[in-house]
């Protein structure tokens, strides 16, 4: 399993060979979140200032190639230097607008990685998660007793 060292050294590895050009405004970090097969990545500019990525849990399974989590950091890495959820000025209207990312991703040499991912994405992530799914079925929430919240006491 991918621990969160491993997560941390991915994004100094990924910043280094690919946004090593960008000066850093705020900091950056990174960290695991919920099992998503939907959500990949997020990354969001929290109240102390620093631009936080998160990743999926599901890519912490050994099945999942490395690349495909490099893609999805550097996908957030991207949005950083474009100025959402960063304090850098912003470059575009919409995070994704114009096909931004797929044209950033070639410029630093990430073109194949690119590819490769949206591949194997394709071929192979709904399989993966409702695989997933079945083997973990997803915790039933207890929904709160409306009666009770509401209930009004006459003494």
């Amino acid at each position: 399993m991918r621990d969160q060292a491993w997560l941390e050294n991915a994004l100094v590895e990924v910043w280094n060979k690919h946004f090593s050009d960008i000066i850093r405004v705020n900091p950056i970090a990174i960290r695991w979140g919920r099992k998503s097969g939907q959500r990949l990545g997020s990354i969001i500019l929290t109240k102390e200032g620093v631009s936080r990525i998160t990743i999926t849990s599901l890519f912490k399974d050994e099945g999942i190639p490395e690349y495909i989590i490099y893609e999805t950091i550097a996908h957030e890495l991207i949005h950083y230097i474009h100025g959402f959820s960063s304090k850098i000025k912003r470059t575009f209207k919409y995070p994704h607008q114009g096909g931004i990312i797929r044209i950033e991703m070639e410029k630093r040499g990430l073109g194949t990685t690119y590819r490769k991912t949206k591949t194997w994405m394709r071929r192979n992530w709904t399989a993966y998660v409702l695989a997933h799914r079945r083997a973990n079925p997803p915790k039933k929430r207890k929904r709160p007793n409306i009666k009770r919240f509401f209930r009004i006491r006459f003494v």
